[in-house]
């Protein structure tokens, strides 16, 4: 089965906001207080969350097939 987004979205919504907030405090320290260099940095951070969830499904799937064949 996929994985279910209202389990990705409660394990990692809790505490959006001041993850987002910790993120934008941080990147405007190191890279300046632009904003669109903040909002890209959080978009590709939160993007990064959806598409490892993918990724270890994926390698899960690839495993469990090779396991199913056999030696």
């Amino acid at each position: 089965k996929w994985p279910r987004l209202h389990v990705l979205l409660r394990a990692y919504g809790s505490s959006v906001v001041a993850q987002v907030v910790d993120t934008a405090v941080f990147i405007s320290l190191a890279f300046g207080p632009e904003p669109s260099i903040i909002w890209g940095h959080i978009l590709v951070k939160w993007l990064q969350i959806p598409l490892e969830a993918l990724l270890i499904y994926g390698a899960r799937r690839y495993v469990a097939t090779l396991a199913s064949k056999g030696p």
